[in-house]
Parts: C-alpha cells; sequence; structure tokens
C-alpha cells in the first residue's frame, strides 16, 4: 500500500475508519448473497428433472467412475458392463480421468442398467434408467447433483475471496452476486458433466495465485498449480495455461522472485497431472489419444455450424455432413479439409474464425442443447415457475452482453502501461492472470469448436474483469474531476492498491 500524502493523512486516516465500520455491512450481504446462491442452486439440483441424465458425455463420464469401482480399469467402454463382467473394459484415455475420480464416492457396487435409442444420437446407447438395490437411478444422480450444488455454492465464495484481493468490498460484492445468480453457473450443476468440477478447481487455482501475489509466497503458487493441474485432470482446457502463467509472471512479478514462484507453480501442476502422462505412456504407449483434440477442431471448423443445405443449427453441423466420417479420420485429414475450405471460401472462414467463433463461444444461449441455459432436455425446471428463478435469469439475460464487453476490455485494460491503471504489482499480476486466462481460452476455441457450454466456467472471470473495468474507469473519470485528491494518477507516477480510496 502506498502512504498517502502527508496533507491527506486525516483523510485516509478517516477513510479506515470508515472502511471499518462498514465491515459488519459487507459481512452481512455476503452471507445474503452466499444463501441466495446457495438455496438458487440447491433447488435448481433438487427440482429440475432431466430426462435420461445419463446420456452421451454423461454416459461416459459414469462408465469411466463405473469401470474404475468395479474393475480397477479407468475405460469409458461399455463392452465390459454388457457383456456382464465377462469381457474386462479395455483402457483407454477418450476421457480425461478427473471428473470420473469425483464420481466415485457415488458408485455404490454393480447397476442394473437398462438401454434405449435415440435416433438423434444415431442410435447410441444411453441410460435411460438404472437400478441400485432396487432403487431407482434418480438417487444416485440426486447425490451427484446435490454435491455439486455445495460445491457450486462453495465456488461463490471463492469467487469473492478472490476478488477481496484486489476490488473493493463493493466491487466484490458485487461480482459474487452475478456469479450466485448466475443461471448458467445454477444449471451447471444439474448435470453429470464437468462444468461444476471444472469451475471450482480453476477458481481454486487463480485464487491461490491471487494470495501468493500479496506477499509473493511460494507455498500459495504451488497450492494454485495444484488446483490449475487437477483442472486440467478435468478437462482439457487449460492444459498449455502454464506457460501463459509464465510468461504473465516474468511480465508481472519482481525478478527476485520470480523464478522460484513459477518453479513452485510447475511442480505443484506436475505433481497432479504427470501421473495421468505416465499411466498412458505405460498402459496405452502415448500420452494421450489425439481423438479428442482433432474431434475438437473438425467440429468447429463449420461456419455458423452449418452444413450447405441443411437447416440443422444445434451445434453438432458434423452430423449432416456426408463426408463427417472420412474428414474426421485423422489430424492430417482434418487439417486437410480445414485448407481446402480456407482456399475455396476464404472470406466465410475468416470472418467465421475470428469474429464468429468468440461471439458465438460467449453468447448467452447454448447451441449444443435444448435451448437457453439447459444442455440436456427437462421435464420441468424451477427458472419455469419459480419469481426467484425468473427474475434472476432476466436480470443476468439483459446484462449479459454489456458485462462480457466490459469484462474483454477489462482483459486488454490489464495489459496497459502502469500510467493508465495504477495498482500495486501484485493486484497488476492477478488482473493480468485472469486476463491472459480469458483471451487464451477465447483464442483456443477460436481454432476449435466455440461451444458456449465451455465458456460457461469462466464466466465469473469475465464479470471480475468487468468490475476491474468499471472500477479503473471511475477512478479515471475521479481523477479527471479532482486532479491532485488522493487516489488519483499523482505527478511522481505513484500507484495504488485497486482497494484504496
Amino acid at each position: 500500500m502506498v502512504r498517502p500524502p502527508s496533507d491527506h493523512v486525516t483523510a485516509y486516516n478517516d477513510y479506515k475508519v470508515s472502511r471499518g465500520r462498514h465491515k459488519p455491512v459487507v459481512f452481512l450481504l455476503l452471507i445474503a448473497i452466499l444463501a441466495v446462491g446457495s438455496y438458487l442452486r440447491y433447488e435448481a439440483a433438487t427440482k429440475t428433472v432431466v430426462q435420461a441424465p445419463l446420456r452421451s458425455d454423461a454416459l461416459q463420464y459414469f462408465m469411466g467412475a463405473y469401470n474404475l469401482s468395479n474393475y480397477g480399469v479407468f475405460s469409458t467402454d461399455i463392452e465390459g458392463y454388457i457383456s456382464n463382467g465377462r469381457e474386462k473394459p479395455v483402457p483407454n484415455s477418450y476421457r480425461l480421468p478427473g471428473y470420473p475420480i469425483f464420481l466415485l464416492p457415488f458408485i455404490e457396487g454393480h447397476y442394473k442398467l437398462d438401454f434405449y435409442s435415440n435416433k438423434e444420437m444415431s442410435d447410441y446407447p444411453i441410460f435411460a434408467e438404472m437400478s441400485v438395490a432396487g432403487k431407482k437411478s434418480a438417487l444416485v444422480v440426486d447425490r451427484i447433483t446435490g454435491a455439486q450444488a455445495v460445491l457450486g455454492s462453495v465456488a461463490v465464495l471463492v469467487i469473492y475471496l478472490l476478488c477481496s484481493t484486489f476490488l473493493s468490498p463493493p466491487a466484490a460484492l458485487f461480482v459474487t452476486a452475478l456469479a450466485a445468480i448466475s443461471p448458467h453457473l445454477v444449471n451447471m450443476n444439474i448435470y453429470v458433466l464437468t462444468e461444476s468440477l471444472f469451475s471450482f478447481l480453476v477458481l481454486a487455482s487463480v485464487c491461490m495465485f491471487a494470495k501468493g501475489s500479496k506477499q509473493w509466497g511460494p507455498k500459495w503458487f504451488f497450492y494454485g498449480g495444484l488446483f490449475l493441474g487437477g483442472a486440467c485432470l478435468v478437462r482439457p482446457t487449460l492444459l498449455y495455461f502454464p506457460i501463459i502463467l509464465a510468461l504473465v509472471s516474468f511480465l508481472s512479478i519482481p525478478k527476485k522472485s520470480v523464478v522460484r514462484l513459477v518453479t513452485m507453480a510447475v511442480l505443484g501442476f506436475a505433481l497432479i497431472y504427470s501421473p495421468w502422462v505416465m499411466r498412458n505412456v505405460y498402459t496405452l504407449g502415448s500420452a494421450s489419444s489425439q481423438f479428442p483434440a482433432q474431434m475438437f477442431v473438425h467440429h468447429g471448423m463449420y461456419p455458423s455450424f452449418k452444413v450447405e443445405g441443411s437447416s440443422d443449427w444445434s451445434g453438432a453441423a458434423y452430423r449432416n455432413d456426408p463426408a463427417a466420417e472420412k474428414v474426421g479420420e485423422s489430424v492430417v485429414s482434418v487439417l486437410t479439409e480445414l485448407k481446402r475450405r480456407f482456399t475455396e471460401e476464404p472470406y466465410i472462414h475468416f470472418k467465421w474464425f475470428l469474429v464468429g467463433k468468440p461471439l458465438t463461444l460467449w453468447s448467452w444461449s447454448y447451441l449444443q442443447g435444448v435451448a437457453d441455459t439447459l444442455i440436456y432436455p427437462v421435464e420441468s425446471t424451477p427458472y419455469e415457475r419459480h419469481p426467484l428463478f425468473i427474475s434472476t435469469r432476466e436480470v443476468m439475460r439483459v446484462l449479459h452482453i454489456p458485462l462480457m464487453i466490459a469484462g474483454f476490455l477489462g482483459a486488454f485494460l490489464a495489459f496497459t502501461p502502469e500510467r493508465y491503471t495504477p495498482m500495486s504489482v501484485g493486484n497488476r499480476f492477478t488482473v493480468r492472470l485472469i486476463g491472459s486466462m480469458l483471451l487464451f481460452v477465447t483464442l483456443l476455441h477460436m481454432v476449435g469448436a466455440p461451444y458456449p457450454r465451455y465458456a460457461t466456467p469462466f464466466k465469473p472471470l469475465a464479470y471480475i474483469m468487468a468490475a476491474f473495468f468499471i472500477t479503473m474507469a471511475w477512478r479515471r473519470l475521479e481523477a479527471c474531476q479532482t486532479q491532485g485528491d488522493y487516489g488519483a494518477t499523482t505527478a511522481s507516477g505513484a500507484t495504488t492498491s485497486l482497494t484504496n480510496p
């Protein structure tokens, strides 16, 4: 913290006293926000009825946990179950193990599973019902979604703890309230999918790094690396982000500390993630499967997710492409087709990749889902009838575009020269870390499939950067109006923390 000028010591002391008096108010508001967020998540998890909740991706995650629990093999293969245990599941790495491991406590022995065919899924077997010692599958799914509702509620608190490291209490409460009522963040807990766990781990990781930036504590960077490694075992989105983390660190952290801190972060990351790589090399002969990556690029190559001659805009254009099977055979075939498309229709594809994909990724409604903020079809949801759910959804829908615009303006603002964004060195590192993560995720999905569902875990970070942008814009306006007052940029170039007056 920079000491205020001597002629403003009294005003500064008054500010500290005022801030101390407001602590009870901040605490009560935080409790109220957490209560609302927890209520929304609990009601959504217990009152939403998802049709055939174990389907498609959810089926594979569940089978990963099922096979690991019953056969000691990590595999998404269903053949072991279909053969009644006569065939042991074949190990694979098509899915990451983090979420199936999270599901392990909910797996209780063998299940009686019934399959039905869904024509839209090309007759892929989907669980319609399953029995556990005579009880319906709803009991198991309810336990999973209930646990995710708790995890989502804790994530809201983590968001406040993160914001409080560099934003003022009003701004931190504002961001926390947005995260608490966001229907995307509420509904991500009702499915047996990775979003809830992944979001929590990402937020915990950033919070650890932000905490470490206060005194450049190596242990916090180590914890941040652990959580980041855990997040990459759930979804691969941030697998190469440690490189960006290192670059941001060398740009922002004092030279005497940066090497030690980056080393601790990488060590924490490797400690969690490397056993998965070693398992794959030992068991499968390669560090990872290339299929998810080539599918990611393949599914995102269709402009506006449409195939010529098809009216389908469900986000699954590849299903309507007669050449999809041939194109998706290998990485080479995918890149060859991509080159052909850019050569024959450069304008359409450049527009899609550079403009269309970012806009699609951060749009409100899910494309690869039933509608709005729902992924799989539901028979009922509180968002159809409950006044609190309906009103909070409408508030967030109206604010969505302004928040996304402000969030990315904040991400770019974080990398501007110090004279435009006066703040402490630690705070500068934190906002650059969050901003770079938003930009990294966006650039990654400009290469692959920009499904809006994939952006959901990162929406809290966009809210944080929106608050950062609004805060800095307000401070700049105040500085122009009251030059010379404490809190404005001084002629000597002194900088202050965002949490200072």
